[in-house]
């Protein structure tokens, strides 16, 4: 899966305060030198992430994401990032920031959401939960929180925050640009919560004929924009559907429902670096997430549903993909979904 990502420069620059050389660790990746300079770069997921996690280990900073994101020039985000500067409200700031998100990276989606409590803004990349790693996960969620802060023009604290990393052995830094909002790890997205007084605060930088116009050439890029649906994720709304369904997982009877032999399944899939066994691990992890999180279902349950022979084998999954045993993740994910209002 490819990422187009505007992480690269901020993290070289950052690696460049910290005395070293970018463009030498770029060659010694094996990365074009053009990256340095690319402020819109798009790379395969495991290429940026190594680049972020070598840039970490070179530079000794262990919170270079964080960094580089408090770093972050304004205007990088282009269209999309003047549409939010622009909007009356912060809510609907954001709800343009959800919709237009697609102009500057189609491999993280973001959702928000608002109850009579908190608002929520998340974003989930394409795969499993934790797949950009630390340092990408970090610069998200401070980039995002910035360009929150720029858009009222002052500096505001989340009542929460949560990354889809795991908990790491120090992040003092993190827990500075934040504030002091409790911090959750191993989650399913990486995002932040706010206040409803702060949804509805107006921009003081608004200007409505300056959005409209803005808005107008936005939505004329969307249009332009190619189908976004690959065949790793149809096949894997098809396997979450079947699995809810009690179906069992198995390739041949994936391919017969979504209209395809199985070996033309699998060639899809291998053209973008994946196969049934990945894309079925996928699946049963964010089921596992979500289903444990929210409470929906006990791990015996979830053992059958996810289709493994026995609980045991659900369990060693489990603790693969998060640290954690199932019930000790519930346990910790218990007060965030409790303030999401789920029962």
């Amino acid at each position: 899966m490819r990422l187009r990502s505007q992480s690269v420069v901020p993290l070289l620059q950052q690696l460049e305060r910290r005395g070293h050389s970018g463009a030498a660790l770029l060659e010694r990746l094996g990365l074009p030198p053009a990256l340095a300079s690319t402020l819109d770069a798009e790379l395969e997921v495991s290429a940026l992430r190594g680049l972020a996690e070598a840039a970490a280990a070179l530079s000794g900073d262990e919170e270079i994401g964080v960094h580089a994101a408090e770093h972050l020039e304004r205007g990088r985000y282009g269209l999309l990032e003047y549409a939010t500067l622009n909007a009356p409200t912060l809510e609907q700031s954001l709800k343009l920031l959800v919709r237009f998100s697609a102009l500057i990276n189609r491999a993280v989606r973001y959702q928000f959401e608002r109850d009579g409590r908190e608002g929520r803004i998340s974003q989930h990349a394409r795969g499993k939960p934790g797949a950009l790693g630390r340092q990408l996960d970090d610069f998200n969620l401070i980039a995002l929180l910035q360009m929150g802060r720029a858009m009222l023009q002052r500096r505001w604290v989340p009542t929460r925050v949560w990354l889809a990393h795991p908990r790491p052995s120090a992040f003092a830094e993190l827990q500075r640009v934040v504030g002091d909002a409790p911090i959750t790890f191993g989650a399913e997205s990486t995002g932040l919560a706010l206040p409803l007084e702060l949804l509805d605060a107006k921009l003081p930088g608004a200007d409505p004929a300056l959005l409209a116009l803005i808005h107008h050439h936005a939505v004329e890029q969307l249009q332009r924009l190619p189908p976004d649906t690959s065949a790793a994720e149809a096949a894997a709304h098809e396997l979450e559907r079947s699995l809810l369904q009690g179906g069992a997982p198995q390739l041949p009877t994936l391919a017969r429902a979504m209209r395809l032999s199985p070996r033309t399944l699998q060639r899809r899939l291998a053209a973008e670096d994946t196969d049934f066994k990945g894309v079925l691990g996928t699946v049963r992890e964010a089921l596992a997430r979500r289903l444990l999180a929210t409470g929906t279902a006990q791990v015996t349950e979830l053992a059958f549903i996810l289709g493994y022979a026995d609980v045991s084998a659900f369990v060693r999954a489990f603790k693969r993909w998060t640290g954690l045993p199932p019930g000790e993740y519930a346990r910790q994910m218990a007060p965030q979904a409790k303030q999401r209002g789920v029962r």
